[in-house]
Formats: structure tokens, sequence, C-alpha cells
């Protein structure tokens, strides 16, 4: 899921006209429209993610938030020149506080079961989601006082959030993904000692089946019955 993320993220930017789109006017060109396929395939994985990474019990959410997807999408091709502000615009900012409201929901409860490690990576991503959104709200309700500092008009400033977590928890996977090396070299270090001692150490040790047959015998097994090899006892 998050492989996916990023790689809509990726094709979003890449495609023209290249990186977010800075101004945004109604109607929308062929271009646009399929540009913005990948940003919303983007949000429309992001519950999925949540869902998955902190382990949340509630699957009606990230549906929800996928129609929701879906039906903002939908309403792109549909804004004229004459809206002081597309009606994508509105379902974009329902979308966006489902999201986060889901967002921060199920990262609390991952603290609470005691999954701080992650949570401490997830919810600050989610603060500045909220931070992000803030200023979004703000701009479509005409306190834009920032957006005309910056001199752009309606650019999304929430959709920097996107870099933003697929930093984060690509830094965090990255980490999981040592961690869980490391612990498995450990387990199989551990693991290869106890066969060692298993196969010579000089006790006679042998696991049956359950109808009595030998499974397992080890060297010193094999030797002491006075045989060559295990498997003229195994069976």
């Amino acid at each position: 899921l998050f492989g996916l993320m990023a790689l809509s993220l990726f094709v979003f930017i890449l495609l023209p006209p290249g990186g977010f789109i800075i101004h945004d006017q109604a109607p929308y060109s062929a271009g646009i429209l399929i540009k913005r396929i990948f940003i919303f395939l983007y949000y429309g994985l992001m519950p999925w993610f949540i869902y998955d990474y902190t382990e949340s019990q509630n699957r009606r959410m990230p549906l929800l938030i996928s129609i929701l997807v879906f039906l903002t999408y939908s309403a792109l091709p549909f804004n004229s020149r004459n809206l002081p502000i597309p009606i994508w615009i509105w379902g974009a900012i329902l979308l966006f506080g489902v999201i986060l409201l889901y967002g921060l929901a199920a990262g609390l409860k991952q603290y609470q079961r005691n999954e701080k490690d992650n949570a401490r990576w997830f919810l600050p991503a989610m603060i500045v989601f909220g931070i992000l959104y803030s200023l979004e709200v703000l701009q479509v309700f005409g306190f834009d006082l920032l957006f005309a500092l910056l001199n752009v008009k309606l650019f999304l400033s929430i959709h920097l959030h996107s870099l933003f977590l697929v930093l984060v928890m690509g830094l965090r996977m990255v980490i999981n993904i040592n961690e869980r090396f490391r612990l498995e070299k450990i387990v199989a270090s551990k693991e290869s000692r106890w066969q060692s001692l298993l196969q010579n150490a000089p006790v006679f040790i042998m696991e049956l089946d359950q109808h009595g047959n030998i499974a397992h015998i080890n060297a010193y097994g094999v030797k002491l019955l006075d045989y060559s090899s295990p498997n003229e006892l195994i069976g």
C-alpha cells in the first residue's frame, strides 16, 4: 500500500504540468484530469494504509473515504469558470476532514494499545496533516492572506503532506526493516547454537511421532545405537 501511494505521488508530480498544480482554473483540460487521477489514487489508498499500519478494526471508514474520493474526483469535469470555488473543492474539504479524523483516532488507539514506537511516527504525521488542512479551510473560506503573499490561487497546500508522509513513514519502514533483520540474525544465531548443542552434546536426544516412529535423532544417539546415519533410524 505504501509503495503504491509513493508511486501514485511520483507519477502525479511527474506528469505535465510538472509538480503540484499551483494555478487551478476550471474547466479542466484532459491533461489535468489525467494528472489528478494519481493524487486522488494516493488519497484513496491512504485510509487503507492507515487501516493496515495502525491495525485498526474499523473497516467502514476506509470504505467511506474511498467512496468520497471517487465522488470528489467525479465532480472535477463539471466545474465551470464562473464558480468562485469549484464544486470538487467542497468535496475535497470533506474528504480531507474525514481522513484527518480517522487517522488521528486510529493513531491514538494504536498508542493506547502500547504500540507507542509506531504511533510516535504516525501521529506527528497526522498532526502536520491537520495543520495543512486548517490552512486549506482558511483558504477556501477566503482567509487567504498567506496565499496572496505567495501569489498562488487554489493551491492545495495539503498536498505537501503527501511528501512529508512518504518521507517520514518511509524512514520508519526502513528502520523497521533494519530492526527486523537484526532480530532475525540474533534468532538465527541462537537457533544455530541450539542445533549445534543438540547435535554434538553427549546426550541422547530422540523425537518420536504420534505413532511411536523415530522422527528425529541426534548424532550422539545414532553413534550410541551403533548406526552410521540418522536416515537408518528415522521412520
